[in-house]
């Protein structure tokens, strides 16, 4: 199953990175998540991912499938399936702006990391 979602993310990336670029503006139409709803949207995927992942190298459950989690993360930004799929391939028209909204997505990530980073080290320091 993660090698199915692999394929499926590598596709994705494929499809924006030779799509054809599209220099006029770009404009959201109805039914599609804006940049900032599709922001948080795509942090809160990577993060179950990534918490699947580790799980997974501990124990191997079949039950914990990300497919298994999207549909909660979907209805909690308040979208669902078939909006965030013709989302994805809305903006696979438009790289550049994908690229940005993935980068903050990224900085985002990266911001929680190191937040979580700070308070496991400000932990350890208080038990010595």
């Amino acid at each position: 199953m993660r090698k199915i979602i692999q394929f499926l993310f590598g596709t994705l990336l494929s499809l924006v990175l030779i799509s054809s670029c599209n220099n006029s503006k770009m404009k959201v139409p109805e039914g599609i998540l804006n940049p900032n709803e599709l922001k948080p949207l795509l942090v809160d995927i990577h993060l179950i991912d990534g918490m699947l992942h580790l799980k997974k190298t501990v124990r191997k459950e079949k039950e914990d499938s990300a497919f298994n989690y999207y549909p909660a993360i979907l209805k909690k930004h308040g979208t669902s399936r078939e909006m965030f799929d013709s989302t994805i391939l809305f903006y696979t028209q438009y790289p550049e702006e994908f690229t940005k909204i993935y980068d903050e997505v990224l900085e985002d990530l990266s911001k929680m990391e190191g937040d979580r980073r700070e308070l496991i080290d400000a932990k350890s320091d208080s038990l010595e």
